[in-house]
């Protein structure tokens, strides 16, 4: 598979594949495959589905928030971006690792639904066809990041998911049943591929993460937000945050480097 990432003419990622070829190539980057492990994944995707919790938790009654523009301040908009983005791509390296095709899945979960109308939860893991992909080197069904919303249907008016709060509450419930699967095996037998789990519980898995990315897309598109501009934006944050000759081979926090490129960068202003 070669890479290069499918994007729209403002340079935003536009498929899933295209999120799963660029995290893939900003872990190889950085040497950091080797910390990747399906455990430390599942474990990463629960702390950053926290985070998006912790943006509504004391917000009070959003119930039908149909107008969430008012609720947050500017710097809370782009944290809810930002969070939600995170959870996409770690829920996108997982799958990968996994050899679970994500985007496979995700057509799965909507071919289950009687009408987009009455998107139910939870999604029945018996009735999935789980379409595995070896790492980067089988590309994933070629869905677009925006096809709910390319729909003209207006997510926010679903009955399904009557707020924010409300997504955030079944996506943090998702999340949990991925820890929960990956809690009941040894982590000898959680090795890459998950080559050692029965068919079933592979079903569920994918079933779990096609389900977190809708919930993903809704959250977005409740708040406003577009899902394919917040996970490219974050990727440019992450990739300054993380310079691939520091970070290489290292699971430091982003903080330790700060200050070195802070240096960097102002060394490079008095240069220019």
């Amino acid at each position: 598979l070669t890479l290069g990432y499918m994007i729209s003419a403002g340079g935003k990622l536009l498929t899933f594949q295209s999120v799963r070829e660029r995290s893939s190539k900003f872990c190889s980057d950085r040497e950091w495959n080797k910390f990747h492990t399906p455990v430390n994944l599942a474990l990463a995707l629960a702390g950053e589905c926290g985070e998006v919790c912790e943006i509504f938790q004391w917000k009070g009654s959003l119930e039908n928030d149909h107008n969430s523009d008012a609720l947050f301040t500017e710097k809370e908009k782009v944290n809810i971006g930002e969070e939600i983005a995170d959870v996409f791509i770690y829920t996108t390296r997982l799958s990968d690792v996994c050899s679970i095709d994500l985007s496979h899945s995700v057509r799965q979960i909507f071919n289950q639904q009687p009408s987009i109308f009455e998107f139910k939860l939870p999604i029945i893991a018996s009735k999935m066809t789980v379409l595995r992909s070896n790492q980067m080197i089988e590309p994933w069904d070629n869905l677009n990041l925006s096809f709910l919303s390319e729909s003209a249907i207006d997510i926010k008016k679903y009955p399904s998911f009557r707020s924010s709060r409300h997504i955030a509450l079944s996506l943090q419930s998702q999340v949990g049943e991925v820890c929960k699967l990956f809690g009941s095996k040894s982590e000898s037998d959680c090795v890459a591929g998950l080559i050692n789990w029965p068919t079933s519980d592979v079903s569920q898995l994918a079933t779990l993460l096609g389900t977190i990315c809708i919930l993903l897309m809704f959250l977005a598109h409740h708040c406003n937000h577009s899902l394919s501009t917040c996970i490219s934006d974050k990727f440019d944050k992450n990739e300054a945050k993380y310079p691939a000759d520091l970070s290489k081979g290292s699971s430091a926090k982003y903080t330790q480097y700060s200050q070195y490129v802070q240096q960097k960068t102002a060394a490079a202003n008095i240069r220019d």
